[in-house]
């Protein structure tokens, strides 16, 4: 209990440090210092309040997060309209998860006005940056014809980015799709092999 005592200390000084300073690096370490507990009781409210200042100063984590907590309505009242404000700047900073985030708003029309194809926009965004979800949701878009053109080809090569990232759901989908020859001729060595990595990662059954 010492050793867990004296880190507390040390993390309480090291807060004590950072609000010396005078830059959005240290507004967003405290900030995850509140939200997290570490070295005090976890304090959502001084968290909002940290991650704001952040934000202000242009510090995209700090406005996605900020987003997050008033999607969430965690130490700010829940306003998925503010969420996606923040959302967007974190978003025009290339914080892929904050593109992603908004184009799941858009969506559903969660905050926003209902725009599948602004959705598209978005999840195109997150993907070109690399983030698996996002391609995920945007090859299932031109699966379906869903706010963009049908492109079964585009649909295919997105899941397959996804598939190689270790992403389960994605694993499940490239299987079914060679097993099917949806945007990609049928090939059932390799649909066994996507489908069986996809029950490693607890992913069963699906239709496209």
């Amino acid at each position: 209990w010492m050793q867990a005592a004296r880190a507390n200390v040390a993390t309480a000084d090291a807060q004590r440090q950072f609000r010396e300073k005078n830059d959005p690096e240290r507004d967003f370490a405290l900030v995850v210092m509140s939200y997290k507990g570490q070295g005090e009781v976890p304090n959502p409210a001084e968290a909002a309040t940290w991650f704001h200042k952040a934000a202000e100063k242009g510090h995209a984590g700090a406005c996605y997060n900020l987003g997050l907590l008033y999607l969430k309505g965690e130490g700010v009242s829940k306003n998925n309209r503010e969420a996606a404000c923040w959302f967007r700047l974190a978003a025009n900073k290339g914080y892929a998860k904050a593109s992603y985030n908004l184009g799941l708003m858009y969506a559903k029309g969660d905050g926003v006005i209902k725009d599948r194809a602004e959705a598209a926009r978005w999840f195109r965004l997150a993907a070109g940056q690399g983030y698996a979800k996002a391609r995920i949701d945007l090859a299932l878009m031109y699966l379906k014809g869903n706010g963009v053109r049908k492109n079964r080809g585009e649909a295919f090569r997105l899941m397959h980015s996804a598939a190689t990232q270790g992403e389960g759901e994605a694993e499940l989908m490239l299987g079914l799709m060679y097993a099917r020859g949806v945007g990609v001729e049928k090939d059932r060595y390799k649909a066994e092999v996507w489908l069986n990595k996809a029950s490693e990662h607890g992913y069963y059954g699906a239709d496209l």
